[in-house]
């Protein structure tokens, strides 16, 4: 960090009543926020200083003009990526970037065939002199690393900047003519220097020197008289001190003078023409030299985001991009206000879609309404802050608008009330905005405002939309109570110590103004009067309505609650439904395996007993675990047999198989005949079946029996076929598959055809019906075809 930072401090207590009124001249909006100086200090910390004419607060159009103007100031192009630099930056330590004047006036004249001076160019060299440093860095690595390197210099963008020194002059031997003229002239200012101090040491001028030193006025030397000195020395005076001395340039000198005048004429010219052809080359690159103008702003806007953090231990917060802003959860943690000198945290977090703040008259609601705008406000652009990040949530929000009480309303033609009614008219049907109003019924009769601003207020909350309002009255407060989209704060106020608490608790809050005039010096007397007149059945409506409120906000808590708990309950049934039936499939999945792998053992054991002599040891005990085996199958499929019997269905009954629901059109001796939806057709088991829990399908006309007998192929090949003509016949051969009930069945797509073989797996893979499915076996064709298992 610089000292050029630490000797800006952000401090409420330096600034004058007249920084501040031209702080809210300039930013009528963000001075509603409390954010003037706090926005100020932070545009100190760039390096590129931008100049903005002065608005007229009055004039000024803050829902167009003031946000474009403020998107320029605060250097706001692309936020993803600004986010990312200053996130790869933070551990970073760096050198401040150098102060540049802005150069896009000076650009446009050098596109037209203009040069610059050679101080305007030097601008542009500090630039370039940053970026280089930057790519050069050791400890630069991942897309920080890239982003640097990925900037390529043109090899005369890198012969300019080295024709400059670090005071921004051209270099010796950059240019002969240039080296000659300044030792030419830099030898006739010591002859002229001499000659000075020649006339300076003569006696007769003693007692006119204000001082024996050679001054330099005006870009000349000179020496510096008193009154009279023209009686002893013929000179020209070429200015005069504050004090009333001359500086005057004696006549003796002259030539010498003359001499050191012509070389700076030359000089004067060359370095013309070295800027002239310096110039020259920026104009040749001058997509580059905007680019890197640009990207200067770029970097500057996250260096000064990272700095201004550092030096008061600000957080940044990103805004997350929400699709839905009335039903954002909206959190604010830790936060404290910039403008409030030893500031309070206050930490907030709501989801509704209006937050109704009512209580205490100095209770802390107005600075409870800026601090939410103005923390939105920080994480729109990306401005660090005092506040808890790692613990806020906050949505970026396109429009935010703020009517407040504006001090100047009395230089308005309009009333408080009017000029409030007329901000809320243009933006009545703005989307995607957060809105706050402060003390929303000021400026008329509390009962009228209050039934208008409820219908206002319920016609934006059918927009997308964010709004907080704060209010001292009932009445608007109990009007919306009732609404579900409304939540409801009360300031609190400590009546022992009748002072606010600045605390803030569900429901709808008392004014106090009976405790805080007693509080601001009103005599007890007065106030007890002014209770008498409220009457006690007024107190007593006032806590009745307070505590109606209140009870609403607790029943709609409560609703709220249990239709919360409701939705979990219901993703948990969903999600247990889920893993179920995945459960489902991975035992079905692993059971055929195991299937497949034990009736491949079976036929690998029965290839083993013919190649065995009949009587061999080997033989007997293989045929003994045979026998075993044949037993337990047989033992099973009677067991099945028995339990399909306690099963029946009906023709045309709807049954499920598998999860989905199917119609019985044919019954067989051991199995029936579905149809899916779909159109599908298969035999299943009765064991495989469930009654459908809907209701039985009506018979219809329509016959769904099947009078022949279903001839299904065993083996598919589809040598020479299309794509299309293969997923046709693999279609009919499958349902025919099906129908047949067959288990299993071999299709054959050939070992060269990569394209068939990628058709094939993609179509078993998404068949309902495919069990599962390998590499047909090596007599079978092996790779070139695949053993599907029904």
């Amino acid at each position: 960090m610089s000292l050029r930072h630490l000797k800006l401090p952000y401090n409420l207590n330096q600034r004058t009543n007249k920084d501040y009124k031209k702080v809210s001249a300039k930013n009528l909006y963000i001075d509603r926020l409390g954010l003037s100086l706090f926005i100020e200090s932070f545009l100190s910390f760039f390096s590129r200083q931008m100049d903005f004419k002065e608005v007229d607060s009055i004039r000024l159009d803050y829902k167009k003009d003031l946000e474009s103007s403020l998107i320029k100031r605060l250097n706001v192009a692309n936020m993803p990526k600004l986010q990312d630099l200053v996130a790869s930056l933070e551990s970073i330590t760096f050198e401040d970037a150098p102060s540049v004047k802005v150069l896009s006036p000076l650009f446009l004249s050098l596109k037209k065939g203009g040069y610059l001076g050679l101080k305007d160019l030097y601008e542009f060299v500090k630039i370039a002199r940053y970026f280089l440093a930057w790519g050069s860095k050791s400890q630069l690595e991942g897309e920080l690393k890239d982003y640097f390197t990925r900037i390529v210099f043109p090899s005369d963008i890198l012969e300019f900047i080295k024709a400059f020194d670090k005071e921004g002059k051209i270099k010796e031997g950059f240019n002969k003519d240039l080296d000659s003229i300044n030792l030419a002239l830099e030898a006739s200012r010591h002859r002229f220097k001499d000659a000075l101090i020649s006339v300076l040491n003569q006696s007769t001028l003693q007692e006119y020197l204000v001082d024996k030193q050679v001054h330099l006025v005006e870009g000349r030397q000179a020496l510096l008289l008193r009154a009279g000195f023209s009686n002893v020395l013929k000179a020209r005076t070429i200015a005069r001190s504050n004090s009333g001395f001359f500086y005057v340039v004696p006549n003796s000198t002259q030539s010498a003078l003359e001499q050191v005048s012509a070389l700076e004429d030359k000089l004067h010219l060359i370095l013309e023409a070295i800027a002239k052809e310096l110039s020259s080359i920026l104009r040749r690159h001058m997509p580059f030299v905007s680019f890197l103008d640009r990207e200067f702003d770029f970097l500057d806007a996250a260096l000064a985001r990272i700095n201004f953090a550092r030096a008061y231990n600000y957080e940044f917060v990103r805004a997350k991009t929400s699709q839905n802003l009335s039903e954002f959860k909206l959190a604010i943690k830790d936060y404290k206000h910039p403008s409030i000198k030893n500031a309070k945290s206050f930490s907030l977090s709501f989801d509704k879609q209006l937050l109704l703040i009512t209580g205490v008259n100095a209770g802390g609601k107005t600075m409870l309404l800026k601090s939410i705008l103005s923390a939105s406000f920080c994480a729109k652009y990306f401005i660090p802050m005092a506040i808890n990040a790692a613990k806020s949530n906050i949505p970026y929000i396109k429009h935010i608008e703020l009517i407040s009480q504006d001090p100047q309303d009395s230089k308005q033609d309009i009333s408080t009330f009017s000029g409030r009614i007329k901000e809320l008219s243009s933006i009545l049907n703005l989307n995607h905005m957060m809105l706050g109003i402060d003390e929303i019924e000021i400026g008329t009769d509390t009962k009228e405002a209050s039934s208008l601003y409820k219908t206002v207020l319920e016609h934006m909350l059918n927009q997308d939309s964010k709004i907080i309002i704060t209010t001292h009255h009932k009445e608007l407060a109990s009007l919306l109570a009732s609404n579900p989209k409304v939540a409801l704060l009360a300031a609190m106020f400590d009546i022992k110590n009748s002072l606010p608490t600045y605390e803030f608790i569900e429901g709808i809050g008392k004014s106090y103004a009976f405790e805080s005039a007693l509080k601001y010096g009103i005599p007890a007397s007065l106030v007890k009067k002014a209770q008498d007149f409220h009457g006690e059945d007024s107190l007593r409506l006032d806590n009745l309505i307070e505590a109606h409120a209140y009870e609403i906000t607790k029943l709609k808590q409560t609703n709220l609650e249990l239709e919360t708990l409701k939705k979990d309950y219901a993703k948990k049934m969903q999600s247990l439904e889920v893993q179920t039936r995945e459960l489902k499939n991975s035992y079905q999945n692993l059971k055929f395996e195991l299937q497949r792998e034990y009736n491949q053992s079976i036929k690998e054991l029965k290839m083993l007993l013919k190649k065995l002599p009949s009587k061999s040891e080997e033989s007997t005990l293989i045929h003994k675990a045979l026998t075993k085996v044949t037993k337990k199958e047989a033992s099973k499929t009677e067991k099945e047999l028995i339990n399909s019997k306690s099963k029946s269905f009906e023709l045309d009954e709807m049954v499920e198989y598998k999860g989905s629901k199917a119609k019985v059109i044919k019954i067989l001796k051991s199995e029936y005949i579905l149809e899916f939806e779909n159109g599908l057709k298969l035999s299943a088991k009765a064991d495989e079946l469930n009654t459908f829990k809907g209701a039985k399908s009506t018979k219809t006309s329509v016959s769904y029996k099947v009078d022949a007998e279903v001839k299904g192929e065993l083996k598919l090949d589809l040598h020479g076929l299309t794509q299309e003509e293969a997923l046709e016949a693999m279609d009919s051969f499958m349902s025919n598959a099906l129908l047949a009930g067959f288990n299993e069945v071999l299709i054959v797509h050939g070992k060269g055809n990569k394209i068939l073989a990628g058709l094939v797996t993609n179509y078993l893979d998404k068949s309902p019906y495919v069990k599962g499915f390998v590499n047909a076996p090596f007599n079978l064709g092996g790779s070139g075809g695949k053993l599907v298992y029904l």
